[in-house]
């Protein structure tokens, strides 16, 4: 547990992207170093207060807009304006990150990527006819003019050290040709809509690095018009976000999966259970669906007597034991505490269920190795089974907590089954 939580604190302690993590009401509860140096504040400086009270006035309706679908569970991303310490206006990327806890929103985490430069950059760009001189100086931008039938005029020098490629290798190419395969038809899409609207895009996908293999990159596009309004060319901006795309996959990681175990969590069990059922219902399989629901006897007596420590040492072992008597498309997930449920979908008969329930009983007869200390560990488990495809994920789940139940009163270590045959909510 506390390698995991070492493991999370410096992902976001030492992340280059800014995040700062806000309740549901908008108020600062803490940030990362990287927030404090693009607003100037220290994060002690800012907690308790409104977020709202550093966004520009005419962007926090759009920011308002963001935050509430984040805390419906949402990812967005926006770019606006905010105001620094000392008064200046400093353009953001921002992506608003719903927290999740056991499948609840708790609050949002705010990632942000100071582009002030980036913008500056392309308005000058706009204005100017020195724009390769002046875009070619920031290295860590990839620069590219493109023709209107998309073959590339012009590409900056940092081609060199972003995509590993001397720049004059890309002259006179398809701006695609370098692009993942599966990515072409959605990047052409994009940039046809763009020049169709007269508007610039946005676009994530993946390009070939001549080292790395495949990287991810973010362009902006924007579309340049003669002054008759026919398109002429396009200038894209590309920036590597291979660091943030793998970022934003832990994020994904940890809203599905337990950091104690490393199972599935509650909310993966409760989209999986979701999903199970409705294909049960809808007769995609010929075999029943069985729900079981398992935990460790006496557990609490256990973390009282010996500590929470041991407590959670317990809990991984039982979880690796459980998970060794299941075959590779099984899943066991914890639900919380010492309770874990697993799905089955593939058993035609009730005696290959029963055999499961005493093959895992009977695995944790042998002790259990804690600290150099062999704890005997014995779990009790309620199962609930269908054959008839008219059961609710509420009505297994039931059906198997009480059955769970009769596995206690029955005086523990030992398994119950209650066959569901029929629809019922509660």
């Amino acid at each position: 547990m506390l390698e995991s939580n070492q493991r999370y604190q410096s992902l976001y302690a030492y992340n280059l992207d800014a995040i700062v993590s806000v309740d549901f009401d908008g108020k600062i509860l803490n940030g990362n170093a990287a927030a404090s140096s693009i607003t100037g504040y220290d994060i002690e400086e800012i907690q308790g207060k409104s977020y709202y009270e550093f966004v520009i006035q005419e962007d926090i309706p759009k920011v308002e807009e963001h935050f509430n679908e984040a805390l419906n569970g949402n990812f967005q991303e926006l770019h606006l304006a905010i105001k620094s310490k000392s008064g200046k206006e400093i353009k953001l990327m921002l992506k608003f990150n719903p927290i999740i806890i056991n499948t609840e929103v708790t609050g949002v985490y705010s990632i942000f990527k100071d582009i002030t430069e980036q913008e500056q950059t392309l308005d000058k760009l706009r204005q100017s006819d020195e724009r390769f001189r002046i875009i070619s100086e920031h290295g860590h931008i990839l620069i590219t003019l493109l023709d209107k039938n998309g073959i590339i005029k012009y590409v900056s020098p940092s081609y060199q050290d972003i995509l590993g490629y001397n720049f004059e290798e890309y002259k006179e190419k398809l701006f695609l040709h370098n692009t993942h395969p599966e990515d072409r038809p959605k990047l052409n899409e994009q940039i046809l809509q763009s020049i169709k609207q007269g508007k610039s895009c946005t676009l994530k996908f993946r390009q070939q690095h001549r080292t790395r293999g495949w990287i991810w990159t973010e362009i902006s596009a924007d579309p340049i018009f003669n002054d008759e309004g026919s398109f002429v060319q396009m200038m894209v901006l590309t920036r590597d976000i291979t660091m943030q795309r793998e970022y934003e996959k832990r994020l994904e990681y940890l809203a599905m999966y337990d950091s104690l175990t490393e199972l599935p969590n509650r909310r993966y069990f409760n989209e999986h259970l979701e999903k199970m059922v409705k294909d049960f219902n809808q007769g995609e399989s010929s075999a029943m669906i069985s729900l079981f629901v398992l935990d460790i006897d006496r557990f609490k007596d256990i973390n009282d007597n010996l500590g929470h420590d041991t407590g959670d040492a317990i809990i991984k072992k039982f979880a690796q034991k459980v998970h060794a008597c299941l075959k590779q498309d099984q899943v066991i997930t914890r639900l919380g505490g010492d309770e874990f449920a697993i799905i089955i979908s593939d058993c035609k008969e009730r005696n290959e269920v029963v055999m499961l329930a005493k093959r895992i009983v009977e695995a944790l007869q042998e002790p259990l190795e804690i600290f150099d200390t062999s704890l005997r560990v014995t779990t009790s488990i309620g199962i609930a089974t269908a054959k008839t495809p008219t059961i609710t994920e509420y009505c297994l789940y039931k059906q198997a907590d009480l059955a769970l139940y009769e596995a206690k009163r029955a005086g523990k270590n030992t398994y119950k089954i209650k066959e569901v045959t029929e629809m019922k909510e509660g």
